[in-house]
């Protein structure tokens, strides 16, 4: 029976080597140019030998223990290039870059395991696991090129989520009628009348207006970093890739501070409940802001992060006193 433990060992054990999420190599003598042009033409290595791997495996005769070790050696070797390729990356290029190439490495991996699998089990799937490595491959030659593109894509998907939460948050407010009629007249029955829960009482429904100008404060904060980060951003010298990071993971929190918040808001509405999912909110609003605000995005224009921070003060205010 041909052996292809080696290959799956190797793979978990390459997994263990790529799973470290903070790249340890220098910045001496990196060459941006070079490193993507080793990473991508290792992509394309290992691209190659599957295939070839796939076509010996399609339909007898099966190649022989010599032929397979050959191919076995040969998807080994390029494994082996994709990683040193993907470890030569420095710190100094950014932490984010390195989260989204590491991801792409790792689901070529797997990609590659996959198929091996279906290769010793000489199970006929050999075509669409080959194809699920083609995939991954070409994923890694579209990859962010820079930690710039790539902390814009996680300011992308944040901007998407919040969207989405206050998209349903305003639809609730607009369908209030429909989604939660009156139960006023439901006659009494055995002495009891079922109390009317199930909607915003009129109280609550004053402060929604309130709740949505907050969200939408959320919403433009993000977007105009955004928008800033585009414009200015820089990723050529560690301390401005140091900085995008930061404000990378500080966004990524706010989605689900948005989304308790909105969840806080939604009948039965306790007021100390949304009081403290709006503080929560409000300050990562502001923890995001200042970050920008020393960083080189603000280099001689502060106005933008000023203006921000006027309007998450006063949607939060409002929201407060109206508490």
């Amino acid at each position: 029976m041909i052996n292809y433990f080696k290959i799956l060992h190797y793979y978990l054990f390459s997994k263990r080597s790529v799973d470290d999420a903070t790249p340890s190599r220098r910045a001496e003598n990196f060459s941006k140019e070079e490193f993507w042009t080793c990473l991508s033409e290792t992509g394309k290595m290992v691209s190659q030998e599957c295939t070839k791997l796939c076509v010996a495996f399609s339909q007898p005769p099966l190649p022989s223990v010599p032929e397979t070790q050959s191919l076995v050696n040969s998807l080994e070797s390029s494994c082996i290039a994709l990683l040193s390729a993907f470890h030569a990356l420095p710190k100094s290029q950014g932490l984010t870059l390195h989260k989204d190439l590491r991801l792409c490495v790792l689901n070529i991996l797997k990609a590659v395991q996959d198929l091996c699998v279906e290769a010793k089990n000489e199970s006929g799937h050999q075509l669409q696991s080959v194809g699920n490595v083609w995939e991954k491959c070409n994923n890694l030659q579209s990859a962010p090129k820079d930690n710039k593109t790539s902390v814009l894509t996680v300011f992308k998907d944040q901007v998407t989520m919040v969207q989405d939460a206050l998209d349903e948050f305003q639809e609730s407010m607009e369908q209030e009628d429909s989604l939660y009629p009156d139960l006023a007249h439901i006659p009494i029955r055995n002495g009891f009348q079922i109390p009317d829960q199930t909607g915003w009482s009129e109280e609550d429904l004053q402060l929604l207006p309130t709740f949505l100008g907050l969200l939408k404060a959320s919403k433009a904060c993000i977007k105009k970093t955004k928008s800033i980060i585009a414009t200015q951003g820089q990723c050529d010298r560690e301390q401005d890739n140091n900085q995008l990071d930061s404000l990378a993971s500080i966004v990524q929190t706010l989605s689900s501070h948005v989304d308790d918040f909105v969840l806080s808001t939604y009948p039965p509405v306790i007021h100390n409940n949304v009081r403290q999912q709006a503080t929560i909110l409000a300050e990562g609003l502001k923890e995001l802001i200042n970050t920008a605000n020393s960083s080189h995005l603000c280099e001689g224009d502060h106005s933008w992060t000023e203006f921000l921070l006027g309007a998450i003060n006063h949607n939060y205010q409002k929201v407060i006193e109206l508490l």
